[in-house]
């Protein structure tokens, strides 16, 4: 899983801008992919930083109910300063614990970014994609807008995402691609991100269906983070329903995505110990600068206690040159390498391939 998240991740560098140095570069990220040194020498190509915490939805799978943070979005400023410390960045992922759009300055980061040449996405509930906002989404240069659609039917899309209304979200999204259409803009690529949860799982192959129905190419089907699935009061995930069920619904899904031509990437089934080569690739930084491995470090329920404990470094008090292969990052890159991992990382969906 890994593998193809990453194969598909540099189809995005847009190779044919790239400097001879910037080439050197990505030759370096390959080569940490296969030694894995506790001393990295490339520089990240692939960084996501938290628009936001805010959100105007309460969905059952998230934690973000359990967030209290009295200043929940990220200043243009503090953006800047951040990412201006990535010389060599090429994917820029904007989405956060919460909802992008509403963050009033979501659209001057896209823009900055842009201005550097830099491939930027994020992910949307798709409920605030009003007229104005998709005009500004369009006029932004956003490269890449994923939508999050759990369900195939409004019953279950509004069960599991309390606060939307399943034909308001079709409606902004077909809204959307027209205005695309007329104006004669390429960009955004609009993406389908959908969590599979029990509550939606057997409405995959409709969920494809939807898919060409609203025009989008690709769906990135993710299974609920299994340690993030101990926070909900019930248990959503797909994990404990036996593996022929599984797969019987994953093959359906298949032979529906090849039949209309969607891209899907669906999550594994069977846990499968594999490397993860996330913190020599890519990291998640929050809102507040903290720097950590990766996003799936961040979903945790005690926020605060995870970066206490797992953050390396602050990137508004220090400078990433400083943090990258400072003691705290090599010792991190060393216990995933020997086997030893972090509390954080031992039910970690990616690296038993079920992410």
């Amino acid at each position: 899983m890994i593998q193809n998240r990453y194969k598909h991740l540099a189809l995005k560098l847009e190779l044919d801008r790239l400097s001879v140095a910037g080439m050197y570069n990505l030759g370096l990220n390959y080569l940490a992919t296969k030694t894995f040194p506790a001393n990295a020498y490339n520089q990240l190509t692939v960084v996501q930083i938290e628009s936001t915490l805010a959100c105007n939805l309460k969905c059952k799978m998230c934690v973000r109910e359990y967030f209290d943070k009295k200043n929940p979005h990220l200043t243009f400023e503090n953006f800047k300063t951040i990412i201006d410390q990535f010389p060599y960045l090429r994917q820029l992922n904007l989405t956060g614990i919460g909802e992008p759009l509403l963050n009033k300055d979501i659209f001057k980061m896209v823009e900055y970014a842009k201005s550097k040449k830099i491939y930027v996405r994020f992910t949307t509930n798709a409920t605030l994609l009003a007229p104005k906002n998709c005009e500004k989404i369009i006029l932004s240069g956003l490269d890449e807008l994923r939508v999050s659609l759990d369900g195939a039917t409004a019953e279950t899309f509004e069960d599991i995402r309390e606060g939307s209304c399943f034909l308001e979200v079709i409606g902004n999204i077909r809204a959307l691609n027209r205005l695309k259409q007329s104006s004669g803009a390429e960009k955004p690529v609009v993406e389908m991100n959908t969590v599979v949860l029990k509550e939606n799982f057997t409405e995959l192959p409709r969920l494809v269906e939807l898919a060409a129905y609203l025009d989008i190419k690709s769906i990135y089907f993710s299974g609920l983070d299994i340690e993030g699935a101990k926070y909900a009061e019930e248990d959503h995930s797909i994990y404990d329903m036996s593996k022929q069920e599984i797969e019987k619904i994953f093959a359906e899904t298949k032979e529906k995505a090849r039949e209309l031509g969607v891209a899907i990437r669906l999550p594994g089934i069977i846990p499968q110990s594999q490397k993860c080569f996330l913190p020599w690739l890519t990291n998640y930084v929050t809102l507040d600068g903290d720097l950590m491995p990766c996003c799936h470090c961040i979903d945790g329920l005690n926020r605060q206690e995870v970066i206490r404990n797992y953050a390396l470094g602050n990137l508004l008090e220090q400078k990433f040159e400083d943090i990258w292969n400072a003691e705290k990052y090599r010792h991190f890159r060393k216990r995933l390498n020997n086997g030893n991992l972090p509390g954080i990382c031992k039910n970690c969906s990616v690296i038993l391939g079920m992410d």
